[in-house]
């Protein structure tokens, strides 16, 4: 491969990008051993070294990153090629610590699951959410996810308990406060139905039926609050 450009990205490591659309980050010592310089071919012999190098680098940096938690796959790609390595070094290592068990999207899954739920409180909603973020793939979600019971109404009356209000005293509440409670529940990722189902009964205790209006995302706190009201007989 020949060496179109060597780019400093600090005092002691460098970019070296070839012509045939391909870079790799090397040290200064490196760049030094393999006499690397613009518009040198490098032989194959000293592709396959370097290879062998970053190979092993890559893997002792993700041993590092899995000693203070378990990553997600893409979140190990992700750091991996932000480092400046290759995709296809990149892929062989990860596919490699795949199958040895260090990297696994289901366990992963699973144990965001459990402390999202049990200790961050999070919704089943944004639960998802978070694994999607994680580059976990819908198919593993949907196992997984099938695994766990949400008590999201526990949630969000637990949640409504540490701003002081249980759900007797909604009613007792002026309208822009509900209304602005359902918006922190639902930027919680808390379902809508779920939460309205839980202001309902406020108006139902006093005798209403509170029929809501579907409306846009935006209105919806509003409509949650919106009734068109008929009087029980």
């Amino acid at each position: 491969m020949t060496v179109k450009e060597v780019v400093p990205i600090n005092s002691g490591k460098f970019k070296v990008i070839f012509e045939e659309n391909y870079s790799i980050p090397l040290y200064k010592t490196e760049i030094r051993r393999y006499n690397i310089e613009a518009g040198r071919e490098l032989e194959d012999s000293d592709m396959n070294e370097i290879r062998k190098t970053l190979i092993s680098r890559i893997k002792n940096r993700i041993l590092y990153l899995l000693e203070d938690s378990d990553k997600s796959i893409h979140t190990i790609k992700s750091k991996m090629r932000f480092a400046g390595y290759p995709d296809d070094i990149v892929d062989e290592v990860t596919e490699l610590f795949t199958e040895y068990g260090y990297l696994d999207d289901k366990r992963y899954a699973r144990n965001y699951i459990s402390s999202m739920s049990v200790y961050m409180k999070k919704s089943k909603k944004a639960i998802i959410t978070g694994l999607y973020s994680k580059g976990i793939s819908r198919e593993i979600i949907d196992e997984v996810i099938e695994e766990y019971e949400f008590g999201d109404r526990e949630l969000i009356l637990d949640t409504l308990r540490k701003k002081g209000y249980t759900q007797e005293s909604l009613a007792e509440i002026d309208f822009s406060v509900k209304k602005s409670l359902i918006s922190m529940l639902l930027r919680r990722g808390f379902e809508y139905e779920e939460i309205c189902s839980i202001f309902t009964g406020v108006f139902a205790a006093g005798g209403y039926f509170i029929l809501y209006l579907p409306t846009e995302a935006a209105e919806r706190a509003t409509a949650c609050l919106q009734p068109a009201v008929l009087r029980l007989g």
